[in-house]
Order: C-alpha cells, then sequence, then structure tokens
C-alpha cells in the first residue's frame, strides 16, 4: 500500500488498523477503529513526504500522525550535543521495519541507526488479536563504550475534534509552557488539572471552535510539595491556527534572501531562533560545508536578549566570524511597524458612503516586510 506516493505498512487486528511510513522516519500515519474512528491528526497544509536528515521539523515535519523524537526534542538536543536538529534525528530517517505473527497479534518491528551517533533504536509496536489495543515497547543500543545523552519522546498528534474527552488518571497540576490565543494561561503558571484546566473529576472537553492553543508540561512535586520539571509534554490545542500565515511568513524571509544573494552574488541562508527552522549554527555549518569561511551572521532581532545572545553564541561556535547586533530603535523600523499598522487599519475604514456616491479605482498596493 502506499500514502501519500510513500510505501506504507499496514497492520490489522479485529478491531483497529495501524499504518507506518518507513521512509518517513517509521511514522505512524493512521491509528483508527476498524468502524472508522481516526485518533490521529493529518495536517491539511503540509503534505507527507521524504525530507533530507537536516530538515526542519515545524515546516516539513509537522504534518501530523506518530513520530519518533530521539535523541532530542528541541533544537540543540542534549547536552554536550548542540548541533542537533529540531526534533531529533529519527523523525526523518528510513527506517527498516518487518511484521510478525504470533498468538497474541501482529507486531511491527522498527529499528534505526543514527548517521551522526552510535546508537541504534527499536521500536515494536503489536496489535492484540481480540483487543482494541496496541502496545509500543523501545529499546536503545549504544555501540561505543562512550556515555550517550539522549532525550526521548513518543509525538502522536491525536485528532481532538470538539467533545473528546482527555482523561489523565493521577495528574494533579501542570506548568503552562506556551500560551496562544484568547482568554489562555500565561507562560509559566502553575495550574490544578482538576477544576482549574479540567472540570472537578478530572476530565478536559476539547471546545466546540475557537483559536488557541496552550503547551503544557506535567508539574511533578517533590518531597516538599514544590513543584519541579515533569517528564512528559501535553498539547491541547484546537488545531484552528492560522499556520497558513506562519508559513507564508517564513517564505517572504526565504524568498527575501534569495535576492539578496542574487543581488550580492554570495550564498544567503535563512535561520530562525526558534523551530520555525535550522538554528544561526545550522545556518552556519550549511555554508562551511559549502567551503565558506568568512560568514557573517545578520540579525533580525529587534532588541538583545536571551535568544539574540543565545543564537549568537551558536552562530560562533559554529564557525561564523561576525553577528550584527540588534537592530534597535531606529526610524526604518518604527516606519516598517506604522505602514503595517496602516495597511491592517484599512479594514476598519468604512467606505460604504463613497462607494454609493461614485466609482473608486482600483487600489494598487505593495507591501514589502517580513
Amino acid at each position: 500500500m502506499t500514502v501519500s506516493g510513500l510505501a506504507g505498512i499496514a497492520l490489522r487486528s479485529g478491531q483497529l488498523e495501524l499504518v507506518t511510513i518507513p521512509a518517513l522516519g517509521g511514522k505512524v500515519s493512521h491509528l483508527r477503529r476498524l468502524d472508522g474512528r481516526e485518533w490521529l491528526w493529518r495536517s491539511d497544509v503540509i503534505p507527507f513526504r521524504a525530507v533530507r536528515p537536516d530538515a526542519s521539523y515545524l515546516e516539513l515535519g509537522d504534518n501530523g500522525g506518530w513520530d519518533e523524537c530521539f535523541p532530542n526534542v528541541a533544537p540543540g538536543g542534549a547536552p554536550g550535543w548542540r548541533d542537533l536538529p529540531d526534533h531529533g534525528e529519527v523523525w526523518s530517517q528510513p527506517w527498516d521495519m518487518v511484521v510478525t505473527e504470533h498468538d497474541a497479534g501482529t507486531t511491527l518491528h522498527g529499528v534505526v541507526r543514527s548517521t551522526s551517533r552510535p546508537f541504534e533504536l527499536r521500536r515494536d509496536i503489536t496489535l492484540l488479536r481480540d483487543e482494541p489495543v496496541a502496545h509500543a515497547a523501545y529499546a536503545l543500543r549504544n555501540d561505543s563504550d562512550v556515555e550517550l545523552p539522549w532525550v526521548w519522546s513518543s509525538h502522536p498528534m491525536f485528532n481532538t475534534p470538539p467533545g473528546t474527552l482527555v482523561d489523565i488518571p493521577g495528574l494533579r497540576q501542570v506548568r503552562v509552557n506556551h500560551a496562544l490565543g484568547g482568554d489562555v494561561p500565561a507562560a509559566n503558571d502553575v495550574l490544578a488539572w482538576n477544576g482549574g484546566v479540567a472540570d472537578a473529576s478530572g476530565r478536559f472537553t476539547m471546545p466546540d471552535g475557537g483559536r488557541w492553543a496552550v503547551n503544557m508540561r506535567w508539574a511533578v512535586l517533590d518531597e516538599t510539595g514544590k513543584i519541579v520539571d515533569g517528564d512528559a509534554v501535553m498539547l491541547l490545542c484546537a488545531r484552528q491556527l492560522q499556520r497558513e500565515g506562519r508559513l507564508r511568513s517564513n517564505a517572504i524571509v526565504a524568498r527575501r534572501a534569495r535576492q539578496w544573494a542574487s543581488h550580492h552574488k554570495l550564498p544567503c541562508v535563512t535561520a530562525f531562533a526558534t523551530a520555525s527552522g535550522p538554528t544561526s549554527a545550522e545556518a552556519v555549518r550549511t555554508l562551511r560545508a559549502q567551503g565558506r569561511r568568512h560568514i557573517a551572521v545578520g540579525s533580525w532581532f529587534l532588541s538583545p536578549g536571551p535568544l539574540y545572545t543565545r543564537q549568537a553564541e551558536l552562530a560562533f561556535e559554529a564557525g561564523a566570524v561576525a553577528v550584527s547586533a540588534p537592530l534597535g530603535a531606529e526610524a526604518e523600523i518604527a516606519e516598517a511597524a506604522l505602514a503595517r499598522y496602516v495597511v491592517a487599519a484599512m479594514d476598519l475604514v468604512d467606505l460604504e458612503p463613497v462607494l454609493d456616491e461614485e466609482p473608486i479605482p482600483a487600489r494598487h498596493l505593495s507591501v514589502v516586510g517580513a
């Protein structure tokens, strides 16, 4: 079978079907009941397709299903490995897979080897023959004598239409990492799960409509009752945020970079301080791999801060010879912000009386910015 033109493997039990794509990091593209319920969300913006090992997860891999993050999740990764890509290595690498039948059901055995680290990750997913249950078991092997720091996360994106109940037995508190939208908690807020996020019984019901997203980390209590970082991340998201707008903004930045490179006849690689794409260090290494040795990094940060400082450090460590200062309080920045406001404010102008009197010639508006 194929999924979006990629070879897939399907497992079926009496009640479930599970489909994986070996070439796409062993992604589980479907987990559904045979009576029709699909448990995994799929993007209608980012297609399933094979990608380069250094590809941006947010731009090319954040398309739904169930991925594996290893040996890191955030860009930079495990201690001592600052060059690891966002969401790790294994989501973008092809896996070797084989299916076995046994008395309990059917098992899909998957294995992937790192191209840059001495590890082998195994995942066995078993569909029980007579129950609507899928079991996943993992094993990690280090083929070197060197200690291997790592972080692993299973990364399923669940299909949660309005009315879906989220029930996590035993969960007491959560700490908010990020929040978007209106009427949402602030970052670093600590909330009770029962009666705070969920109802008094501990169940959270996905609402009908709305544009919001809340990224929360399970808040683990130590013996004194103090909240410390947890081990798992839960994402509650209506999936109605404007991903298309974010992709368009990044595309504009990349297009401007290509125009600059063409005009000056110098290579130019765009980089981002968040998960939107390659870090400054990854961009510098890309240029060094092309034989470039005198690499300068131009900053689009408005003001200094931890993100700017960290990206500058990463760029220098990767081999950059210069990093520009933040843009600062320049007149051009204020003019650009004002121009963007004027364009947005045009929606607030009532043109109906004018339209009743005489036709208005078509407006020609060109906005350059990102």
